[in-house]
């Protein structure tokens, strides 16, 4: 082997599989991508000729979270593990309708969301490592009670490692801070899904917006969805991204940012 190419010894390793009597064709595709949605880097992948077996070769450390990751693929129910940063009137509504409607999204789409972790600019909370998540009927006593300062970094560690239990993750930003717009760069470098409201990351300094770009095509397939709102919360960057995607031409954009000014005028007028 020498005399055609290098010989490297990569170890410890793993090996997982998936294997039945007949594998359908989308097969490979729901195994090696959940694996990559996982942020899993392979060593060696095959798959069998006979259309029983598909196999990946793995760092040992990763073999619990790839494990997890193809069962969420293959069977009942998938598991997205969520990260809440900025827990005010936003976030809070959201956690509220993520628990609300936790029997209905499993039902329609076969899908659990687990809360690893809740963070707001002084404390942070961290779900404990059972894979259940923060109990989202007493989350905001919790977090009041939590005694441990944000870091962003420990966050991205836990979140890392809470993939043993929801290889997808998925973080919101639902705060106003240009410090944690800076943030994700670094979420999307981990191939985690990022989901923002918060203007800073696309209305702050050029060099950051174009830095979120760049780390979003490198990132996929991580996804990175951000919406922004004028006035009294009227969602515009999606409805407009809609009309586009329909065959729609935006010409001009009139609007008033204010709700009260519209009140106003409104009136006067």
């Amino acid at each position: 082997l020498s005399q055609v190419a290098g010989v490297d010894v990569v170890r410890p390793c793993a090996i997982i599989a998936a294997v039945a009597r007949t594998l359908s064709s989308a097969a490979p595709g729901r195994f090696y991508g959940a694996l990559s949605r996982a942020g899993i880097d392979l060593v060696a992948a095959a798959q069998g000729c006979d259309g029983r077996n598909i196999s990946a070769v793995l760092l040992e450390k990763d073999a619990r979270r790839a494990l997890r990751a193809v069962h969420s693929a293959f069977l009942a129910h998938h598991v997205v593990a969520l990260c809440v940063v900025g827990c005010g009137f936003v976030g809070a509504a959201l956690l509220d309708a993520i628990r609300d409607a936790a029997a209905r999204t499993l039902r329609r789409f076969g899908v659990k969301v687990r809360v690893a972790a809740l963070v707001n600019a002084d404390r942070m909370l961290l779900a404990p490592p059972d894979g259940k998540g923060v109990d989202l009927d007493a989350w905001r006593d919790a977090l009041l009670a939590a005694k441990a300062e944000t870091d962003f970094e420990e966050v991205q560690a836990y979140l890392e490692a809470y993939r043993s239990w929801g290889p997808d993750v998925v973080v919101v930003d639902a705060s106003y801070s240009q410090a944690v717009a800076e943030q994700h760069v670094a979420w999307l470098g981990r191939k985690f899904h990022v989901v923002s409201a918060n203007a800073a990351a696309a209305a702050g300094p050029l060099k950051l917006f174009e830095a979120i770009r760049a780390a979003r095509e490198a990132a996929s397939p991580a996804c990175y969805v951000a919406e922004g709102s004028i006035g009294g919360g009227l969602p515009v960057v999606d409805t407009i991204r809609n009309m586009v995607l329909g065959g729609d031409a935006v010409r001009e954009i009139e609007c008033v940012i204010s709700a009260s000014m519209g009140a106003i005028l409104n009136a006067v007028s």
